[in-house]
């Protein structure tokens, strides 16, 4: 099982992360002749508060999204009665050395702006699927997947 390595700052435990186009939205591009948008990659939070990863609207306007649907969300910061959000499709890879674990298929949410180089929040749909070490006393942290 590859694992990521890295060190907490104060934000919290940072990694990259690749998004891209859903498998079945890559498909139906090449259906239409229409070229793939690369994969982006991105600076996430791991946040194992979040139940579902997010992106910021300009990841999705970066990879060309369309919105799939809403959902309700509450946060912290919404308070009882939450807020709607975008739902899109994505593609979503891990990646540490030569070792990546792909998400072809993944539903994400699309948040609000929350920090100048931050632009996702990696969820628990994620990390039910990883092992993660917060290791507080020594700043760091490890995603094995």
């Amino acid at each position: 099982m590859p694992i990521l390595h890295g060190r907490t700052t104060v934000e919290g435990p940072l990694i990259h992360v690749l998004f891209g186009v859903s498998q079945k939205s890559a498909m139906a591009l090449t259906q239409q002749g229409q070229p793939i948008p690369s994969q982006v990659r991105v600076l996430s939070l791991v946040d194992s508060g979040a139940s579902t990863t997010s992106i910021d609207a300009t990841v999705a306007a970066s990879l060309g999204l369309q919105p799939k649907g809403s959902s309700g969300v509450i946060t912290a910061t919404t308070g009882t009665a939450g807020v709607v959000q975008n739902q899109y499709d994505v593609s979503l890879t891990l990646a540490q050395g030569g070792n990546s674990r792909a998400f072809p298929v993944l539903r994400v949410l699309e948040c609000p702006p929350f920090h100048k180089t931050i632009h996702a929040l990696l969820g628990r749909d994620i990390l039910d699927e990883c092992l993660l070490v917060y290791n507080g006393p020594t700043g760091t942290f490890d995603l094995a997947f």
